[in-house]
């Protein structure tokens, strides 16, 4: 038996589904992990190195988990959309997924300086 007859073509419902899951274990993961990195309301900051450090080590096997799927799931809605799968849709797919990711990286932190700037952080 075949490999993609066992968990299905790149693009089919089955594979779609377990990007859709990893994704959802990876919003999990993040979500633990800002819990020792973030100061919650229910217990006091930690300022060991250690929980510090595997909580950043959670946080990167998150967004890691998180991002994954979106790709695929980009280039999935556009050959439904459009009816077709070739070399110069997966290239226009993967430009704008990684011309948006660029942007939100050149954004954010100008974005959170003017947040932390107008409300503070004591």
């Amino acid at each position: 038996m075949c490999i993609r007859d066992r968990y299905g073509g790149p693009h089919s419902p089955q594979q779609e589904f377990k990007l859709k899951r990893l994704g959802t274990i990876g919003f999990g993961v993040l979500v633990f992990a800002y819990l020792f990195i973030a100061p919650v309301f229910f217990r006091p900051v930690l300022e060991n190195l250690g929980v510090f450090s595997f909580a950043l080590v959670l946080l990167g096997i998150g967004v890691g988990l998180t991002v994954l799927p979106t790709v695929s799931d980009m280039q999935s809605i556009a050959e439904r959309s459009l009816g077709t799968s070739d070399q110069l849709l997966s290239s226009k797919v993967s430009g704008l997924w990684s011309s948006g990711f660029a942007l939100g990286a050149a954004i954010g932190p100008v974005v959170g300086g003017g947040l932390e700037s107008a409300v503070g952080i004591n």
